[in-house]
């Protein structure tokens, strides 16, 4: 399932679909996985088992309060990386599973203890973005790009 978007088994439409609010548990998951998600590292992130994981995916099962919670998170930020933030899903399964420099955590395992922080990171990071887009590369304007550092003399 990790590889179903990248392979072509599924469109980012579908995708979206899965996480939609909507979606069931298991299309969630699913969805989830399809971004790229490594199944253990998601299983951590909400508290279960792996086997509980794939319980949920195959709809035999359904998580308790917390992990639901934790889930709709996950696929919240999700889909504001994917369709406000307009990043491909690979980007958005190495933003989750990637290291803060400042604090070493990475937004999936800080997920089930500080949603707020997690959200309000990745609306930031869409800003940044969208700013991004908009802005005029110096370069283009016939000025030299000399990129965010200055040479130092020694």
């Amino acid at each position: 399932m990790a590889n179903a978007l990248r392979q072509g088994k599924i469109s980012g439409q579908e995708l979206q679909k899965m996480l939609s609010v909507e979606a069931t548990t298991s299309d969630r998951v699913k969805g989830l996985l399809a971004l790229g998600l490594p199944p253990d590292k998601l299983a951590d992130a909400v508290g279960a088992k792996l086997s509980t994981l794939r319980n949920w995916s195959s709809g035999q099962a359904e998580p308790r309060a917390d992990a639901a919670i934790t889930l709709d998170d996950l696929r919240y930020v999700a889909l504001l990386l994917l369709v406000d933030g307009e990043w491909p899903s690979d980007r958005v399964a190495r933003w989750f599973t990637s290291r803060d420099f400042a604090t070493g955590q990475r937004p999936l395992d800080q997920i089930a203890e500080t949603p707020t922080d997690v959200i309000a990171a990745a609306t930031d990071l869409i800003v940044a973005i969208r700013a991004a887009k908009t802005a005029t590369p110096a370069a283009s304007e016939g000025g030299s790009d000399t990129g965010s550092f200055e040479a130092v003399s020694g």
